[in-house]
């Protein structure tokens, strides 16, 4: 909201989990291999979903519909609760 005086829109693009290279590069592909792949979306429609938004002007973007269910799960919970939920279900936190 504090660009858009200056004719800039910014949309965040909040993906989840998406086949790239980058559990490659984190060295957390191992851990990744084992989620199930309802979780996992592909690069392009990432792409394609985010691109709409920016195109629409919408502030934020979830693209994915197991993403846009979780994100909706978790919205109404108090802020404590949603990190305290990501914090314990990490899936590539160290033990």
């Amino acid at each position: 909201m504090e660009l858009k005086p200056h004719g800039i829109h910014v949309t965040a693009l909040c993906p989840g989990f998406t086949h790239t290279e980058f559990h490659d590069v984190m060295g957390t592909r191992d851990k990744a291999d084992h989620l199930p792949r309802i979780l996992w979306q592909q690069p392009e429609a990432v792409v394609t979903e985010g691109w709409a938004a920016v195109m629409k002007g919408k502030p934020v973007c979830v693209p994915g519909t197991v993403n846009k269910i979780s994100a909706a799960a978790m919205k109404p919970l108090p802020i404590r609760v949603s990190y305290l939920a990501g914090k314990t279900f990490n899936p590539f936190k160290n033990n």
